[in-house]
């Protein structure tokens, strides 16, 4: 019983280290360079969403419409929260990079 058990334990961590995005949550986006990762997320409300700068350039977050405010520093590591505490569809970009965009539907 000990090896299935062990053998179950295993394989289902490597099949979560085979999935790309594996070890982000649901709840966090890479800001990697020019590009949001995932482009799009759902969550609930009260959701706290993270972004983490996983790029070499220099990127921010600000909101461009949406029930809640974004407005994250320019930086080059490091991370951004915002707790997500209205339903609807946020929509937020990059201001240095055109074209780096994304949106987080809140239900």
């Amino acid at each position: 019983m000990r090896r299935l058990v062990a053998l179950v334990v295993t394989v289902a961590t490597l099949c979560a280290l085979a999935i790309p995005g594996a070890g982000l949550s649901a709840s966090s986006v890479s800001v990697a360079d020019n590009v949001f990762k995932p482009r799009s997320l759902s969550v609930k409300k009260g959701t706290t969403v993270t972004w983490k700068w996983v790029g070499r350039a220099s990127h921010n977050v600000v909101s461009t419409g949406g029930p809640t405010r974004l407005r994250s520093k320019t930086q080059k590591s490091g991370s951004y929260s915002a707790k997500l505490t209205k339903a609807g569809t946020v929509r937020y970009v990059c201001t240095i990079h055109s074209g780096q965009s994304g949106t987080i539907t809140v239900r």
